[in-house]
């Protein structure tokens, strides 16, 4: 686990890359926010949106599209490279929370 909210996943490729799965803090100016409107770093790619249903508390995986807007407990499934994993890290305002 990075900076509590942020885990590596899965190291690829001698350590080149990594999966990690983040979650929109709370404070996170993401926070409602669609998904076509975040920048996005060259060399990481969002794969899956893991979220709570609202009524039924039972987990969705959604595939993120352009009109998805994100919610505080969102949880991000991103392959990113190595190098890039700080820049998303502090992109979901993930490094500030303990």
């Amino acid at each position: 686990t990075r900076h509590g909210v942020v885990k590596t996943l899965y190291s690829l490729q001698q350590n080149t890359s990594e999966i990690l799965e983040i979650e929109v803090a709370p404070k996170s100016e993401l926070v409602g926010m669609k998904f076509g409107d975040i920048k996005q770093f060259r060399g990481s790619y969002m794969g899956m949106v893991v979220r709570k249903h609202r009524e039924t508390g039972a987990l969705e995986m959604i595939i993120p599209h352009e009109s998805l807007i994100l919610t505080a407990g969102d949880r991000l499934i991103m392959l990113t490279l190595t190098n890039n994993t700080n820049r998303v890290i502090k992109m979901f305002k993930a490094d500030n929370i303990i």
